[in-house]
Order: C-alpha cells, then sequence, then structure tokens
C-alpha cells in the first residue's frame, strides 16, 4: 500500500470521526436545552401565570364571581391537564413520562385547591385581634407555599423530559464499545442528565444503562425514515 492509499484512508477515517463527533454533540445540546426549557422556563413561567391569575381574580373578579366557583375551576383544571395529556401522548414510551407530569400537575392544583379553602375559612380570623391564630394560620400557608414549590419542580423535571423525549421521536442507532472490549449495537432511546445511555440492543431487545465513563468509543447516528 504506497502514501497516497495510507493518506486517503487516514483522511476518510478522520473525516468520519469529525461527523460521529459532530452528531454526537448535536444531540446532547438538543437534549441540554430541551431540559433547561422544561426545567426554568416552565417553572418561572408557571409562577408568573400562578401569580397573575391570583392577582387577577383578587383585583378584578372577586366582586364578580364567589369563593365556589373559584373552587370548582381549580378542581375541574387536573381533569382538562390530563384529558389533553391523554389525547396527545398515546403511546406506552410517552405514557411513562407524561404519568409523573400529570401527578405533579395534579398535586399542585390539590395543594392550591387546599390553600385557597384554608384561607377563604381563615380570612375572618385576620380580621379580629387573635394573634396566636393568625400566627398559625400564616405557618400553614408558609407550609402549602413549600410543597406547593416542590412539586411544581418536580412537574418541571418532568416536563424537560417529555421535551427530551420528543427529540427521540426519530430513530437513532448507537455503537458503544466500553472499556473492557465489550460491544453494544442498538437504538438510543435517551440520554440521561448525567450523560448516560439508555440503549435497546439489537437481537435479545434488552433496555440498558451505560454509564458515560465506561464507554471507549460511541457512535451515533439518525435513521432517515
Amino acid at each position: 500500500m504506497d502514501s497516497k492509499t495510507i493518506l486517503a484512508a487516514s483522511s476518510a477515517i478522520s473525516s468520519m470521526a469529525e461527523q460521529n463527533i459532530s452528531e454526537i454533540e448535536k444531540v446532547h445540546s438538543r437534549i441540554k436545552m430541551g431540559r433547561f426549557i422544561g426545567q426554568n422556563i416552565f417553572l418561572f413561567a408557571s409562577l408568573f401565570l400562578i401569580t397573575g391569575c391570583v392577582y387577577f381574580v383578587e383585583v378584578f373578579l372577586r366582586s364578580v364571581i364567589d369563593s365556589k366557583n373559584v373552587i370548582m375551576i381549580i378542581i375541574l383544571s387536573p381533569l382538562l391537564v390530563n384529558a389533553i395529556a391523554i389525547f396527545l401522548l398515546d403511546k406506552k414510551r410517552d405514557q411513562k413520562l407524561v404519568n409523573p407530569l400529570i401527578s405533579y400537575i395534579t398535586s399542585i392544583t390539590l395543594v392550591l385547591l387546599a390553600s385557597f379553602i384554608f384561607y377563604e375559612l381563615s380570612d375572618s380570623i385576620f380580621i379580629s385581634n387573635e394573634k396566636f391564630l393568625s400566627m398559625f394560620i400564616l405557618l400553614i400557608e408558609v407550609l402549602f407555599l413549600v410543597v406547593f414549590l416542590y412539586f411544581l419542580f418536580q412537574a418541571s423535571k418532568s416536563l424537560a423530559e417529555v421535551i427530551v423525549q420528543t427529540f427521540f421521536k426519530h430513530k437513532y442507532t448507537i455503537i458503544i464499545q466500553l472499556l473492557d472490549g465489550d460491544k453494544l449495537n442498538g437504538e438510543l432511546l435517551t440520554i440521561t442528565a448525567k450523560s448516560d445511555y439508555v440503549v435497546i440492543t439489537d437481537g435479545d431487545m434488552r433496555e440498558l444503562l451505560v454509564k458515560n465513563h465506561s464507554i471507549s468509543y460511541l457512535e451515533i447516528k439518525r435513521v432517515l425514515e
């Protein structure tokens, strides 16, 4: 084999390696963007929207609608969320991701409902001079706020995984060479927040979690349909 053939072969291998690295970086960047949108934009947008709704109801609608109607709206909202999610995401893979999101949103709704009812029932106590009861009510409301923020944060994380999974509507094949010499071929399902790979292997169709630090070589390709 002459020097020109060796040079051409090495150039082709180098070009393929650069293309593979570019594809891997592209996949990782899109996944990071999806998680950023789900965890941050959704979180702050939800807080802004809820604060705006509370302000709007208290300032503009308090004289128009009574507390019972507000409670009914809060109760019906998780049912609407569940119906929309089931309609839009009816595949098994999607259901595994969207079910926790629905649970957290329902929990948020119930916490808001309990907080609203407690506030309405104790509104007259604030008017009186019962300082002990007023402090107790404030502590309960703070507890509701902490629980609400916890469920909202968990919902944002679940939404991030749903957004990431939409990226994998297209099929990606993956070849992994492990440090111990084993080789895996299969379909890439998702990439975790720790940059580990969830793969369905060819042949036995097992779902495996491959740690990023155990990989010596990685190749990802999108299957054109």
